[in-house]
């Protein structure tokens, strides 16, 4: 299992493997590029073992990134900093830092990954969890396994990370949830925002959609003054949830409840639901 800790708002996961194979076995499976290629989640199309060299990344489907070598110590330990592109300036700036130890007749695998994105960390644990799992095969002379998290394993990792809990500040309550797997589409179509129940736990009293952009978000004015944003982004690994709900007044402890437990209904809600629309009345505003 990966842990998740924060400094000043910086996320640190980091992930440790015991392998029984030697420390130079696995140290040839992060210096060579063409093998790093093999479980990492995108080919390594550019490197030099030195610091400062740069470092390039193909993800496939004409996306790609550079980075830039941090640290080097032959054998033991290599980090780099991947620049996140234009277009993802939410997750800022990723780090990666891979050390192998011996360990008892075999070898010990830290893997740690720094990033801004806190909603993503269970994405990246389950993705990183499952490249791990594909370099023990490489490692072990075995067919590499497909390199697909299961949404059950990010789900656990949502709720050991506490993805799923709102956090509270300046009269407003704030959800995002990310759904691993699931399409923007998908959950749009399953969030229905022309039936207001769907979109406000009860008691929150009377209330009006005020606004909307059918795919991208909804807004809800609330008769007691407050007001509700719901928004369907694209996140790593899937659709992403975004919960605003201004003027929350001194209900904060009941509202943090409701709230949550609305969402993760909802989220069940999207798991279940087919992937494709089964007829008209599937698509929201018909």
């Amino acid at each position: 299992m990966a842990t998740l800790t924060e400094t000043n708002g910086r996320q640190t996961l980091t992930i440790q493997r015991r392998f029984m194979h030697s420390a130079e076995k696995l140290w040839s499976y992060v210096i060579d590029p063409a093998k790093l290629g093999q479980w990492y989640p995108a080919q390594i199309v550019a490197f030099e073992p030195a610091v400062g060299a740069d470092i390039r990344f193909d993800y496939g489907d004409d996306f790609t990134t550079t980075g830039r070598v941090t640290e080097l110590a032959p054998g033991t330990r290599l980090a780099f900093a991947e620049t996140s592109p234009e277009e993802m300036s939410r997750e800022g700036d990723n780090s990666i830092t891979i050390e192998v130890q011996p360990d008892d007749g075999g070898s010990l695998l830290t893997f740690v990954h720094e990033f801004d994105d806190r909603p993503a960390a269970a994405a990246y644990a389950g993705g990183w969890d499952t490249c791990l799992e594909v370099l023990g095969d490489l490692l072990d002379g075995l067919p590499a396994r497909e390199a697909s998290p299961s949404i059950e394993r990010y789900e656990d990792y949502v709720k050991e990370f506490g993805l799923d809990r709102p956090t509270i500040g300046n009269d407003t309550l704030r959800v995002e949830r990310q759904l691993m797997l699931q399409s923007p589409a998908k959950v749009w179509r399953v969030l229905h925002p022309t039936t207001l129940e769907q979109l406000a736990p009860g008691r929150l009293g009377p209330g009006q959609i005020s606004n909307r952009a059918d795919g991208e978000w909804v807004e809800i004015e609330l008769a007691n003054g407050g007001s509700l944003r719901w928004e369907v982004q694209t996140g790593p690994g899937g659709a992403r949830i975004v919960l605003t709900h201004t003027g929350i007044g001194n209900q904060v402890d009941d509202l943090r409840i409701r709230w949550h437990d609305h969402i993760e209904r909802l989220v069940q809600k999207v798991i279940a639901a087919p992937d494709e629309e089964s007829g008209p009345e599937a698509a929201p505003g018909r």
